[in-house]
C-alpha cells in the first residue's frame, strides 16, 4: 500500500505545480512585480495623455462614496451592489491612481499564473512569451485596466473559478468543485456580470456531474448546488439585507444593469452577436484550440470555455456588461488555462507563435476596422491623435 501512495503524492505535487512556479516565493513576487510595475507605468501614462471621464471607475468611486463605515443606519446598502468592489473603492477613497495600481497588480498575478501554466505544459520560452504578448501588448488590456477595475477583478476571479471547474470535470477533483463555487461566490460580489455565469453553471449541473464522474443518486442536484450555492447565498443575503434596512430589495437589481437590454431586446442581441464574432475573429489561438478539442471529442475540456463564451454573450445581451476588451482577454486567458496543449512539438510551437503574432495584429486591426462601433477602436484613434497630433 505504501508503494502506491508515494507516487500519488508526487503526482499531486506535480498537478499543483502551476501554483508554485517559480518555486521560490521571492522569485514569484519579483515576476509579478516585474509585470505589474511597467503595466502601472503604462496605465498612468495613458491616463495622463488621454484623460478619462465618466468611466466605470468613476461610477465605482461614486458607489464607494455612499458607504458610511460604522454607521448604525445602513440606508446605503441597496445602492452599492456589488458590495466588495464598492468597499474596496471606499477604502482607497476612490483614488484613481490607487485603482490603476490595483489593476496592474492583478495583471501581474494573472501573468505569473498564466506563465506557470505554460511552463508546466512545457511550452518553450519563445512560445510562452508569444502567447503572453497577446495580453501584454493588446489595446484591450490597457483600455479595460485604465477605466474598469471592477472588470479586471471579476475577470481574475472568473478565471480562477473556470480553472477549478476544468480540474473538477477533467480530473474529477471534488475539492476543485468547491473552489470553483467559492470563487464564483466572491466574483458576484465584485462584478455584477458574474451572476450570469453562475446561472449557466447551475443550469448545466447535470451535464457537469456526468462529465466529472459523479453519477450517484442526487449527484446532479448536488453538483449544481456545490458550484452555485456560494454565489446564490451571497446574492440572496445582500438582497435580504437591502430589504431589511431599506425596504428596497429590488435596488440590488439596479446594480446589475442600467439599462437592461441597451438598445432594446433585438438591438442588444445584434450587438452581442457582433461582439462575439469580432472577439472570435481576433482570437485565433482560442478558436483553433477549441475546434481541435471538439474534433477530438474532448468534451470534458470544453465545459469551462463553453460556459465562459455563452455567459459572455448573455451578459452583453442583458446589459450587465458593455463591450470593451473583456471578451478578448477572457478568451486568451481561457486558451492559456484550459485549452493550451501539453508538451507541444517544435512544429506545433511554431504554429502557436505564428497564431499569437497574427492574433496580436488582429487585436489592433479589427477594432480600428469597426470604426465608431468599437469603443477600443475609438480609444486607440483618440490616443494616437493625442500622442502624435
Amino acid at each position: 500500500m505504501t508503494a502506491v501512495a508515494v507516487p500519488q503524492r508526487g503526482m499531486r505535487r506535480r498537478a499543483n505545480a502551476v501554483n508554485v512556479w517559480p518555486s521560490s516565493f521571492l522569485y514569484r513576487w519579483l515576476l509579478r512585480l516585474g509585470v505589474a510595475v511597467p503595466t502601472f507605468a503604462l496605465l498612468y501614462w495613458v491616463t495622463q495623455i488621454l484623460p478619462l471621464a465618466n468611466t466605470a471607475n468613476d461610477r465605482l468611486a461614486a458607489r464607494g462614496d455612499l458607504i458610511v463605515w460604522g454607521a448604525s443606519d445602513l440606508y446605503w446598502v441597496a445602492k452599492v451592489f456589488p458590495p466588495l468592489s464598492a468597499a474596496l473603492s471606499s477604502i482607497i477613497r476612490g483614488n484613481g491612481l490607487a485603482m490603476l495600481a490595483i489593476a496592474a497588480l492583478v495583471i501581474g498575478l494573472l501573468s505569473q499564473r498564466a506563465m506557470g501554466v505554460l511552463r508546466r505544459r512545457q511550452f518553450g520560452w519563445p512560445a510562452t512569451f508569444a502567447v503572453l504578448a497577446t495580453i501584454w501588448l493588446s489595446p484591450a488590456l490597457y483600455f479595460l485596466a485604465s477605466r474598469d477595475l471592477q472588470s479586471i477583478l471579476g475577470l481574475a476571479l472568473l478565471l480562477l473559478a473556470l480553472d477549478s471547474l476544468e480540474t473538477f470535470v477533467v480530473n474529477r477533483s471534488t475539492e476543485h468543485g468547491f473552489w470553483a463555487g467559492i470563487a464564483l461566490g466572491v466574483a458576484v460580489m465584485v462584478d455584477p456580470s458574474m451572476w450570469v455565469f453562475v446561472v449557466i453553471i447551475a443550469a448545466i449541473g447535470p451535464f457537469i456531474a456526468e462529465r466529472s464522474g459523479h453519477l450517484g443518486p442526487g449527484s446532479h442536484g448536488a453538483t449544481a448546488i456545490v458550484l452555485s450555492f456560494p454565489a446564490l447565498a451571497a446574492l440572496g443575503f445582500w438582497i435580504f439585507v437591502s430589504w431589511w434596512f431599506t425596504a428596497d430589495a429590488l435596488g440590488v437589481l439596479r446594480g446589475f444593469a442600467d439599462p437592461w437590454f441597451p438598445g432594446g431586446v433585438g438591438g442588444s442581441a445584434r450587438a452581442a452577436g457582433s461582439s462575439l464574432v469580432f472577439s472570435l475573429a481576433s482570437s485565433p489561438l482560442f478558436l483553433v484550440a477549441y475546434t481541435m478539442r471538439l474534433r477530438l471529442g474532448e468534451l470534458r475540456r470544453l465545459v469551462a470555455p463553453t460556459v465562459a463564451v455563452v455567459g459572455m454573450v448573455l451578459a452583453l445581451w442583458l446589459g450587465v456588461r458593455s463591450a470593451g476588451g473583456h471578451s478578448y482577454l477572457l478568451m486568451i486567458l481561457l486558451y492559456i488555462v484550459v485549452l493550451s496543449p501539453m508538451r507541444p512539438s517544435r512544429r506545433r510551437q511554431g504554429l502557436i507563435i505564428g497564431s499569437a503574432l497574427a492574433q496580436l495584429v488582429l487585436a489592433w486591426f479589427l477594432p480600428l476596422v469597426r470604426g465608431s462601433s468599437s469603443p477600443i477602436g475609438s480609444w486607440v484613434r483618440d490616443l494616437w491623435q493625442a500622442i502624435f497630433g
